[in-house]
């Protein structure tokens, strides 16, 4: 699971989280790694209300915002003739709409130099049949962080994205989540707009 491999790596780092996902079963198994450390939301992307809660709860305990990494994901195989309005809708909502919302509802509060890292994916460069929707809606992803990187660079605020592939193989998480601590980090300083794409290690 890349959420939690990339908690895992930020936690290891000393970082301060605050978690947002629809399983809170599993938030709570996030939770246990770091207790002081992690605090849980749980909530659904596609919704405003939940990701307000995020925002006041964040403001709350955290106060500003350094990094967001957004990595919520609905991955949908469909060929041509399944890929109805509602399919194709349902991963825009959560792959691209659950993302720009997120990033919305907390722009305000991002700190100077502050660093947003977005998971998208290689199908975008690397097409597979089966995948049009899925893909369309992470390029559009990737396309928005382009966007944004300009937008928000008077402030300081970086924008990049982390495209791990879909091909089997070990290893591929933790070094997806290395590549999201990067970008976070002041070893990134000065990239912004950018794409990294992680294969599997072998």
């Amino acid at each position: 699971m890349l959420g939690r491999a990339i908690v895992q790596k930020f936690v290891g780092e000393g970082a301060k989280l605050v978690v947002f996902a629809r399983n809170r079963g599993r938030l709570d198994e996030l939770a246990s790694l770091a207790p002081a450390r992690i605090i849980v939301v749980s909530g659904d992307v596609t919704r405003a209300a939940d990701l307000e809660v995020l925002r006041e709860t964040t403001l709350r305990r955290m106060g500003g915002i350094d990094i967001l990494v957004a990595a919520a994901e609905h991955f949908c195989s469909a060929s041509l003739e399944e890929s109805t309005p509602e399919v194709v809708d349902e991963a825009f909502a959560v792959n691209f709409q659950g993302a720009l919302q997120t990033i919305r509802t907390l722009s305000r509060h991002f700190n100077s130099l502050a660093s947003i890292v977005l998971v998208t994916t290689s199908l975008s460069e690397e097409p597979s049949a089966g995948c049009s929707a899925f893909a369309a809606s992470k390029a559009a992803l990737s396309s928005l962080a382009r966007t944004l990187a300009v937008e928000l660079a008077p402030r300081g605020v970086r924008v990049n994205c982390v495209a791990p592939t879909r091909r089997e193989g070990k290893g591929q998480e933790p070094t997806a989540a290395q590549a999201a601590l990067f970008l976070a980090s002041e070893e990134s300083a000065g990239i912004t707009g950018q794409q990294i794409v992680v294969s599997p290690s072998t």
